[in-house]
């Protein structure tokens, strides 16, 4: 059974701004390349490659991480997590990809993948109940991502979950 999970997804409005430029700079280009032909299969053509280029350069980039994302909505937190360690790795060997992810992949996401990985590994451990990597992973995504607003409200999570846990056990005791 899928399980719905909060996402945040936060714009880098300068990331979008330069994707407007790249798209009527495709306009232009197609035009170039096409001068007799009307505006709206020039139109076509450029969108069409922009749609094509997005899709194609994100199902092969970013692979792992959309993989995690499906295995942790359907609960399957160990390989979830295993998937995400991969996308992390491979995005820690080419740092590049995430830094120009507008243009390689046409993603405006102001949150890089890479602290993406760190904290759904870090929310995946949380699910399995391992309280100790997953916070363990948030504070490495806090490490690399000082302003991580993602890997805070994990910790907070975490934190509120154990003072909730001894609340409970305390009460318990003094019911006893």
């Amino acid at each position: 059974m899928a399980n719905r999970v909060q996402t945040t997804n936060r714009i880098n409005w300068a990331f979008f701004a330069a994707q407007v430029i790249l798209q009527a700079l495709l306009v232009v280009l197609f035009t170039m390349l096409m001068p007799e032909s009307d505006l709206t299969l020039v139109l076509v053509l450029a969108g069409g490659f922009y749609l094509t280029w997005s899709v194609f350069s994100k199902t092969l980039l970013f692979r792992e991480h959309r993989q995690g994302v499906r295995l942790t909505l359907f609960e399957r937190h160990d390989e979830a997590i295993k998937a995400f360690e991969q996308s992390y790795a491979f995005l820690s060997r080419s740092p590049w990809i995430d830094r120009l992810r507008w243009l390689v992949a046409l993603d405006s996401s102001a949150i890089p993948y890479r602290e993406m990985a760190l904290c759904n590994i870090a929310y995946n451990y949380a699910r399995k109940g391992d309280a100790r990597q997953a916070r363990a992973f948030y504070e490495q995504a806090l490490s690399e991502f000082p302003h991580s607003e993602q890997a805070r409200a994990g910790l907070k999570m975490i934190d509120d979950a154990i003072e909730e846990y001894r609340n409970q056990h305390s009460a318990q005791q003094n019911g006893q």
